[in-house]
């Protein structure tokens, strides 16, 4: 699927200031950080609520190319920055882990 037509479809918030046209396949979703590095895998789309630099690093260290900040959650200018800089797109959204889960099955299902 891709970045830019997910990020459009729901409505994230952009937080990298680049929308990017890769492809994600697949999706992990944990807000512990040595369990997204032991699970995250190539190409994934990572939904955590975490703010710490550290997801960048997991996420460049994975080839991960989206991190989805949901719940609203604050993310600090560092970590936007290395993400930039790491060329990761950083999206966030108000909406619950949960709903992000029913999006996400609606669209691997065709719908």
């Amino acid at each position: 699927m891709r970045i830019k037509n997910f990020a459009e479809k729901y409505k994230l918030k952009i937080l990298t200031d680049q929308l990017d046209d890769r492809d994600f396949n697949g999706v992990y979703i944990s807000d512990l950080l040595s369990y997204a590095i032991a699970n995250v895998q190539k190409d994934n789309l990572w939904i955590t609520i975490q703010d710490n630099i550290n997801i960048v690093a997991i996420a460049s260290l994975k080839e991960c190319p989206v991190i989805l900040i949901a719940e609203n959650n604050q993310v600090s200018e560092s970590v936007i920055t290395k993400a930039v800089d790491e060329d990761i797109m950083l999206v966030q959204t108000e909406k619950k882990i949960y709903e992000l889960c029913e999006y996400l099955i609606l669209e691997s299902s065709g719908q």
